[in-house]
């Protein structure tokens, strides 16, 4: 586990990178909240560019996964 200091720390050296926090949740809100995870890596693949405009992500809850 990473304090957020530490977490600010590290996100300064690695470029491109983000750190978004999320209040009132615990160290497994992948499980607790993946709404919340899955729009965080939907925003930063859009913002990016990281896929081009050609590759359809569907949300989780539409593949079942």
């Amino acid at each position: 586990m990473f304090t957020i200091e530490d977490s600010k720390t590290i996100q300064r050296h690695v470029p491109g990178s983000r750190l978004i926090t999320v209040p009132g949740v615990n160290h497994i809100i992948v499980v607790n909240n993946p709404e919340v995870v899955e729009q965080v890596i939907l925003d930063f693949i859009r913002d990016t560019g990281v896929l081009d405009e050609r590759t359809t992500v569907a949300p989780a809850h539409a593949t079942g996964a």
